[in-house]
């Protein structure tokens, strides 16, 4: 495969949970010489009249190892998977799929891969006719070096929550592969409620607070476990999105 690529993704399989089909985008190899390498990313719609104009999707959370972990995810999603290291080792990133440059360590081997997939299903469950099929592309190009002002890489889920008049709930998230950090944030992008709900993360402690303004720590958090537990508290389940920081 060449250096550089463009790929057309299109919707994926309306209902699926998860990604089903990975499209290969780029990819160099050079044995015996590891180098620092740059991924340069640019996605956009493919009906977009504008071609400077740059479109993106959040990953969502699509592992749960066990029936205590939740899937949270909205109706289009879409992840750039990076496959790079040495003869006998493989390291595997996942972000979201949005443009940028990238920069993976020193290396043999890169592969860039794309894809998309598509719940299309609303809170209860319910299937969702009104699914935007517009194609994205994906341009990838992969470089030797390091990026001068390098993009980060975004692991983002947004909150799913079940269909309850609790006043709280809580969910288990696990930790995509390669993350270090994590923030929670009210989802104002959806409709969310941003004077009101109290949202506590474990482990660690996170305090997100709309109502009386307490938000501590103030910053990403380091992780400490393979997973996080996100609570709503106070009011009816409000939309938030976990935001996990890779490398």
């Amino acid at each position: 495969m060449a250096r550089s690529g463009t790929v057309e993704l299109p919707t994926g399989d309306l209902g699926t949970h998860w990604p089903t089909r990975w499209y290969p985008v780029a990819a160099v190899e050079d044995p015996g010489h590891p180098k620092a390498r740059t991924v340069r990313v640019r996605v956009s719609k493919t009906a977009a009249l504008d071609v400077l104009h740059s479109s993106s999707l959040i990953a969502g959370g699509w592992w749960a190892p066990d029936e205590s972990y939740a899937l949270w995810h909205q109706k289009y999603h879409g992840v750039i998977r990076f496959e790079y290291g040495y003869a006998g080792m493989l390291r595997t990133l996942f972000c979201d799929l949005r443009s940028g440059e990238y920069q993976i360590p020193p290396c043999e081997f890169v592969r860039l891969t794309a894809t998309r997939y598509t719940p299309a299903v609303d809170i209860i469950g319910e299937f969702n006719e009104l699914v935007d099929l517009t194609p994205y592309q994906i341009e990838g190009e992969i470089a030797d070096g390091v990026a001068a002002d390098f993009t980060p890489m975004l692991f983002t889920v947004p909150s799913f929550w079940t269909l309850q008049e609790d006043n709280w709930q809580q969910n288990r998230i696990a930790v995509p592969p390669g993350a270090y950090a994590f923030d929670l944030l009210p989802d104002y992008a959806v409709g969310s409620y941003p004077a009101a709900g109290r949202f506590e993360v474990s482990f660690p402690a996170v305090v997100r607070d709309c109502s009386t303004g307490e938000w501590f720590p103030s910053g990403p958090v380091p992780l400490i476990e393979d997973s996080v537990i996100v609570t709503v508290k106070d009011q009816r389940p409000q939309d938030c999105r976990l935001v996990f920081y890779v490398r």
